[in-house]
């Protein structure tokens, strides 16, 4: 597995190239986030957005995965 900077310097990459505001990388088997970056523009609304919103992503999509199987 590649390390932690390597990850996070590839997912900024990506950010840049698609205009987005926050990409996050989930484990596949689990969903749990492996790492996150967020656009500096947005690092500010960052502070008000749920802590928790990775949690429910994850819980979601994972339910979401049961349902179709």
């Amino acid at each position: 597995m590649p390390s932690l900077s390597s990850l996070r310097a590839h997912l900024s990459h990506f950010l840049s190239v698609t205009s987005a505001a926050e990409v996050v990388l989930f484990e596949r088997t689990t969903f749990l986030v492996i790492s996150s970056v967020t656009a500096p523009e947005f690092e500010g609304d960052n502070a008000d957005w749920d802590k928790r919103r990775f949690e429910r992503i994850s819980t979601m999509v994972k339910a979401f995965k049961l349902g179709c199987s």
